[in-house]
């Protein structure tokens, strides 16, 4: 029985940990009140958008990337205060898309 209550209180810390903001100044969209939208656009490119930033200067997106030799990595568009923030995995088709799309906003 303690030892699941250690457990209990290791993922009740965990989860409040997770909802902190990230050190760097920069937050996910699903964490404010900022309406994003956020997509593939096609197996190589996201995109994302966002209104009502509140207290944000700005967002961008994060696309999760993997290489045609199984290598994942992440890659990040511009940050901007309105219209589409968007970024490419590849330009010649070298890797694509191959998890989620997100929206990272800027402090």
């Amino acid at each position: 029985m303690v030892k699941f209550k250690s457990l209990a209180l290791a993922g009740v810390l965990a989860a409040g940990l997770l909802s902190l903001p990230l050190a760097s100044g920069t937050a996910f969209a699903g964490t404010s009140t900022a309406s994003c939208v956020k997509e593939k656009v096609s197996g190589y490119t996201g995109r994302a958008s966002c209104i009502n930033l509140g207290g944000y200067n700005g967002y961008r997106v994060v696309v999760e990337c993997v290489s045609n030799s199984g290598r994942r990595f992440d890659v990040t568009g511009p940050y901007v205060r309105s219209g589409w923030s968007t970024a490419s995995c590849s330009g010649n088709g070298a890797a694509g898309i191959s998890g989620f799309v997100d929206v990272e906003l800027q402090y």
